[in-house]
């Protein structure tokens, strides 16, 4: 007895079948897959927020510093039989990494917000996968410079900031702006402490609010310290009392110029960079 084939026709009907069901759920589980990455993330940035509350407690209220460097210059020895040579080590003291330079060497360690220790991965958004520097292991995430980090020749207006500038103990003529004390933020649960770092050139590891304000006087830096909003249109934010939320709405209002730079920039791309609000209320310590 002969068996019944397909026919072409049965054929076609169930591969167009299929490939509705394929249309159907890969969208499905591509969004799964993004909620996965995303609670990734938020556990990252809740780590980072409960180890500022600990760099609080251990340095009389004060948040870390976002950057400063120092030189040095170390003898080295040039070989048996010959004198040392003086080679100088660049030190770039960051919230993240710390990197240390010399000659051709590169040392990367745990920087100044971790007092040591951390695991790289901390650092490492699973929906984004650049550096900034090229030399941090991983980047990806931000941190309020505008109001609370401040550090190296941040440009600021004296009478605000008169007695929480430093010169640097390192170089002559330049200076370090402290960073902020716990006690200064009014609202915890309303001032972002770390983001989701991310802008047209790559990832930066420094935060910037939309607007300038005395003590953040650059309109240059603020399309660098955008926000990345790479899980599904959402951007992930921890706040200076611990809590992590999502973040839906960008805002590209700053400087005309810089604003024009990020709405064509989002115009072009899927994932849009932009502020967490039009204006600074959400970064300053009101």
């Amino acid at each position: 007895m002969q068996k019944k084939a397909f026919t072409l026709i049965e054929l076609l009907v169930v591969i167009a079948i299929i490939a509705m069901l394929l249309a159907i759920v890969l969208p499905s589980l591509q969004r799964v897959k993004e909620q996965g990455r995303s609670v990734y993330c938020k556990n990252n940035l809740r780590q980072m927020a409960l180890t500022a509350a600990s760099y609080v407690n251990d340095f009389d209220g004060y948040f870390p510093i976002a950057h400063y460097s120092m030189q040095s210059a170390v003898m080295a020895s040039a070989g048996e039989g010959v004198e040392g040579a003086s080679v100088g080590a660049a030190y770039n003291y960051c919230w993240d990494y710390t990197t240390i330079m010399q000659g051709d060497r590169v040392q990367v360690s745990a920087g100044t917000l971790w007092q040591g220790e951390t695991a790289d991965e901390v650092h490492k958004c699973p929906s984004y996968k650049e550096s900034d520097t090229g030399i941090d292991p991983f980047s990806g995430y931000n941190y309020n410079t505008s109001y609370i980090g401040h550090g190296e020749n941040e440009r600021y207006d004296a009478p605000t900031f008169s007695g929480r500038v430093i010169d640097h103990p390192n170089r002559s003529g330049e200076y370090i702006v402290m960073s902020a004390k716990a006690s200064e933020l009014r609202s915890p649960g309303s001032c972002v402490l770390f983001g989701e770092g991310q802008y047209a050139g790559g990832a930066n590891k420094f935060m910037r609010s939309p607007a300038v304000w005395a003590g953040d006087m650059d309109w240059m830096l603020r399309p660098g310290g955008t926000q990345g909003f790479r899980h599904a249109q959402k951007t992930n934010v921890a706040w200076a009392d611990g809590h992590v939320t999502e973040v839906k709405e960008c805002y590209t209002d700053t400087h005309p110029k810089y604003k024009t730079q990020l709405d064509a920039y989002n115009e072009a791309n899927k994932v849009k960079i932009g502020f967490l609000g039009p204006d600074n209320l959400q970064y300053n310590l009101k």
